[in-house]
């Protein structure tokens, strides 16, 4: 898939769900569904991201950025994903 930005920072594969993580230098990170091949959910950070990950259980989201700072966020994952997780 395009991404609006001008290039992809990292990609990750969620560790949980089947789902593709899609960071971007413009600061978005983008939940795609594997299996419909289309976003599910889009996060809007600030700045670049120069590098970002899951935690193992896939609730954590750790985004370091071009000022250095460093954004974490809890529970990102969205509903659709965790109904749709299977196991």
């Amino acid at each position: 898939p395009k991404m609006p930005a001008r290039y992809v920072s990292n990609v990750r594969f969620h560790p949980t769900h089947p789902n593709v993580l899609i960071a971007t230098a413009g600061g978005t990170v983008c939940f795609f569904d594997l299996a419909k091949a289309e976003p599910i959910n889009t996060i809007e950070l600030h700045g670049e991201i120069y590098g970002f990950n899951l935690s193992p259980d896939g609730k954590w989201l750790a985004a370091g950025h071009d000022d250095g700072t460093v954004t974490l966020m809890r529970n990102v994952v969205p509903s659709a994903l965790s109904m749709s997780s299977g196991g």
